[in-house]
């Protein structure tokens, strides 16, 4: 039996879309595209099931919640309301989410407007599908760490963070022992890429904000140094990375990933692999 799953990445004004399936336990990548027309509406005239669509970091908030591990409630139930209490507004405005940290009684809490995915959905061409309850979604930085841990090459340390560069912002995700423990975005705005002020602009405010994230993950005992960062995404260059390997000495790298997923992809596609890794992560359960 084929699970088929497709995982839509909204970068600046392109559409990339994903189609992966599994079967026996093994997972194919049958496609990767990329698009400025919203692809929503080719694929529900296909009749297809099974999209989840990204929501950017900033319009997802995201906490880390620890319960007690003896509590006879049902661990959802206790989740909810926990992440509830962060809310200002009633829990029915919202969606949530929950990802397990691999950290006995640590989860992340993620919760989502439902406003914003209505917006996402029809923005994508699905409205029809978001009407109907057919649509999933995943924040971007979550994204980014399933997919690496699905599809890419891992590196050396038992701490790995992972920056994904978009036009509009940064998506950063932490992931320790194989698990995702850790989510946080970085506004570009102001941020010159193309500039070397601007890099090095950059590299500060990037290095603040992952201090700052490292040493709440301190809360949850883990307490080791960073391998280094993975870098993905269009604005990622040569001369970024050098910049950035001055504030980040543990290295700088680009991400890996396991060829023997993507036999079904054509060369050229193939060749863009690292900027589809928060599509790709989509597209894992």
């Amino acid at each position: 039996m084929s699970d088929r799953r497709i995982g839509v990445d909204l970068r600046g004004t392109d559409f990339l879309v994903v189609a992966a399936r599994t079967e026996s336990g093994r997972t194919v990548v049958e496609s990767l595209n990329r698009s400025t027309a919203p692809p929503g509406n080719d694929l529900e005239l296909a009749g297809h099931t099974g999209v989840t669509l990204a929501v950017p970091d900033s319009r997802v908030l995201a906490k880390t919640i620890r319960l007690q591990i003896d509590d006879p409630t049902s661990e959802q139930d206790r989740l909810r309301f926990e992440l509830a209490q962060s809310l200002l507004e009633g829990e029915d405005s919202f969606h949530f989410d929950f990802v397990a940290t691999g950290r006995a009684g640590y989860h992340l809490g993620l919760a989502f407007r439902r406003e914003h995915l209505a917006e996402i959905a029809h923005n994508h061409g699905f409205g029809t599908a978001f009407r109907e309850g057919r649509l999933s979604f995943q924040s971007r930085a979550v994204a980014l760490g399933r997919g690496y841990l699905t599809f890419g090459i891992g590196g050396d340390g038992d701490l790995v963070t992972l920056v994904d560069l978009d036009d509009d912002s940064a998506s950063i995700c932490f992931v320790y022992k194989r698990h995702i423990v850790g989510v946080a975005s970085l506004a570009l705005a102001g941020h010159d890429l193309a500039a070397e002020n601007g890099r090095q602009r950059f590299a500060i405010d990037l290095k603040t904000v992952l201090n700052y994230r490292q040493a709440t993950l301190l809360n949850t005992g883990i307490s080791v140094p960073p391998a280094g960062l993975i870098l993905c995404g269009d604005l990622v260059d040569d001369a970024l990375q050098r910049t950035l390997h001055a504030y980040f000495p543990a290295g700088v790298t680009r991400p890996r990933l396991h060829e023997g997923f993507f036999s079904a992809v054509d060369n050229t596609a193939r060749e863009a692999l690292p900027l589809y890794l928060t599509a790709l992560g989509l597209t894992v359960n």
